[in-house]
């Protein structure tokens, strides 16, 4: 395709942006669908062993949502785009509503999903600048193992 045909449907960067986000969003939206299990903490493990299953391909390229919002958010300077948090907010509310289902606190499921995704951009971003998909894979085991303590400290 020639580039010019990718500004006949996208007048600036910043719309191609956001449809790419919105599209990743719609995605992670459907994948989030396909962890449908009844548990709680079983959804959150198979959302860890995704990641886990993905590590070669972030250790070698990195987080595009994070790439693209961060080189968007130095070309818009300032201005915001509805799409650029939107993928961080799904993967929020998503981990906030399977925290509270074990029994945190809101406040509690909302700092503890605040932590997670933190953990996983950074987890991804120093796997990929050392080229090492052992951090991830050790991060997502780590992770699995402080959801599956939250749940048999909530129901033991």
């Amino acid at each position: 395709m020639h580039q010019g045909n990718v500004y006949y449907y996208f007048k600036t960067k910043k719309e191609l942006a956001s449809a790419v986000l919105e599209h990743c969003d719609e995605t992670l939206g459907e994948m989030f669908s396909s962890l449908d299990v009844e548990e709680p903490c079983q959804r959150l493990v198979l959302f860890l062993d995704y990641i886990a299953d993905q590590t070669e391909v972030y250790s070698q390229w990195g987080c595009p949502v994070a790439s693209l919002s961060e080189d968007m958010m130095l070309e818009c300077k300032g201005d915001t785009l509805v799409s650029f948090p939107k993928v961080y907010e799904t993967y929020l509310g998503w981990f906030k509503r399977n925290l509270k289902e074990l029994g945190l606190t809101n406040d509690r499921a909302e700092k503890e999903s605040q932590l997670l995704l933190s953990g996983l951009q950074g987890a991804i971003h120093v796997a990929h600048i050392l080229d090492d998909a052992s951090i991830l894979k050790r991060f997502a085991a780590l992770q699995k193992k402080q959801i599956k303590r939250i749940s048999a400290d909530r129901t033991g």
